[in-house]
């Protein structure tokens, strides 16, 4: 690529990002009055489960090791259960999952979680397919793996439990990735068995997708998990699909990855409910407009460093101001926008402009070309 050609690449994209930019700064969403409050007319059952998404996937997650055979978990419904842990033997080191279910037959809550970035085993995870789909190939290797884990804890649930299973996938960070790539192969599972009821997923009672300052995953992947979602939902007893995103503004790990699954599923197919959370003591060190899957951020930092992605609004004391509104599908009044085609056409611009491996291919090419001709 020329010179002049390379500029011109890289002109448009910068001309894309304006647009971008533009286009983010009209969905500003909503202050809250009081800091460290959340909108009045929400359902205080949508806010405790908002609360066990952090939960389970900012803090029981990374609690959790190869020795846990034990977890008591307070569920959404305030009560304290005790759940068996059963890791899943995944073949990359950095990919983290765990099974949770209880023996009590009144309890039907299973529990898959997936740990984000915690070593530099996991943090190579990120680096997958340019960040472009943080994880996807390690994931795709091993999700034969963990679906045959999530299929026979279902089923042996459903044998002994009184009642339909509730399936949750949680995920924080690169494990939010996870946390969507697996539930769209649950999803493929459920669509493809759902008429002949040959798998457990199939007659599940419910599935939360429930995701924490989640990173994304690749359009091809959320464009099959919606189509697969409306063709389960022509089913009168299909299970009911609950997604539950909390996000921080400004968080840039949640701009890793193309997309959010089901981000712009119909109401009618999918319960979707967005926690965006403004972490106000960050805007003290820097102001700066980024964009978040169609609902502007502003780059929240400190001085002492970037700290709003470890953040807690549940559960842990943090002393700052956190100003939280939640948005829903359900409700035509609010706005709700998880991900953004504009966004889209950024990254396969710079992904098509710059190739850092395609480049390493062009230039090991060049040089076993010179090779070749010093030996002859």
């Amino acid at each position: 690529m020329s010179f002049k050609r390379l500029k011109q690449e890289v002109q448009q994209i910068a001309d894309l990002c304006d647009e971008l930019i533009k286009a983010a700064e009209k969905l500003v969403p909503e202050r809250v009055a009081n800091p460290k409050s959340i909108s009045s007319k929400n359902d205080p059952k949508q806010i405790a489960r908002f609360r066990q998404v952090e939960l389970l996937a900012h803090d029981v997650a990374y609690t959790l090791d190869k020795k846990s055979k034990y977890k008591r978990i307070k569920d959404e419904d305030g009560v304290v259960r005790n759940y068996r842990v059963k890791q899943v033997p995944n073949t990359h080191t950095g990919l983290v999952s765990f099974v949770l279910y209880s023996d009590n037959p009144d309890n039907p809550r299973v529990h898959v979680l997936f740990r984000g970035t915690h070593s530099a085993s996991s943090a190579s995870r990120n680096l997958e397919a340019l960040g472009a789909k943080p994880g996807g190939s390690s994931f795709n290797a091993d999700k034969a793996k963990i679906m045959k884990v999530i299929k026979e804890t279902v089923s042996a649930k459903q044998a002994t439990c009184k009642k339909p299973i509730e399936l949750s996938i949680a995920g924080h960070s690169l494990g939010g990735a996870d946390a969507q790539n697996c539930a769209a192969e649950v999803i493929a599972d459920i669509a493809k068995t759902i008429e002949t009821k040959s798998s457990p997923l199939s007659t599940l009672g419910s599935l939360n997708i429930m995701l924490a300052n989640a990173a994304g995953t690749s359009s091809a992947t959320a464009l099959k998990c919606k189509a697969n979602v409306a063709k389960i939902a022509k089913h009168r007893n299909a299970p009911k699909i609950n997604m539950f995103a909390i996000m921080v503004d400004g968080d840039p790990i949640q701009q890793a990855g193309y997309t959010t699954i089901l981000a712009d599923a119909p109401r009618s197919q999918v319960n979707i409910n967005l926690l965006k959370a403004d972490v106000g003591e960050y805007r003290k060190f820097a102001r700066f407009i980024l964009f978040l899957r169609g609902k502007i951020s502003i780059l929240e930092g400190i001085k002492g460093g970037y700290r709003a992605h470890t953040v807690f609004l549940f559960g842990k004391k943090i002393n700052t101001e956190v100003n939280m509104r939640v948005y829903s599908n359900h409700d035509p009044k609010e706005a709700l926008v998880i991900e953004q085609e504009l966004k889209n056409k950024v990254y396969r611009k710079l992904n098509k402009t710059y190739n850092p491996l395609q480049h390493i291919k062009e230039f090991a090419k060049a040089i076993a070309k010179i090779k070749r001709q010093r030996t002859h």
